[in-house]
């Protein structure tokens, strides 16, 4: 593989990590409305998927940061 190519696949995988995160601020934007409008329901169910998505984010922030291998003296 080629450093082209190897960019482009990293960057897909930064990409999936920027989606993640937007899924995660999405949640606590609810999560924060829900607060402000007092709808229990919905506070529990955006603080447990923020948790979700923001226990994930760190381990997935990680893998993507170590799977960059890319030689240049290849």
């Amino acid at each position: 593989m080629g450093l082209e190519e190897a960019l482009d696949a990293h960057d897909e995988q930064v990409t999936a990590l920027l989606r993640t995160a937007g899924r995660y601020v999405g949640a606590l934007k609810a999560w924060k409305k829900a607060c402000q409008t007092g709808h229990i329901a919905n506070m529990q169910k955006a603080a447990a998927q923020a948790a979700d998505l923001g226990s994930k984010l760190p381990a997935e922030t990680s893998g993507v940061q170590n799977g960059w291998a890319f030689d240049v003296r290849e």
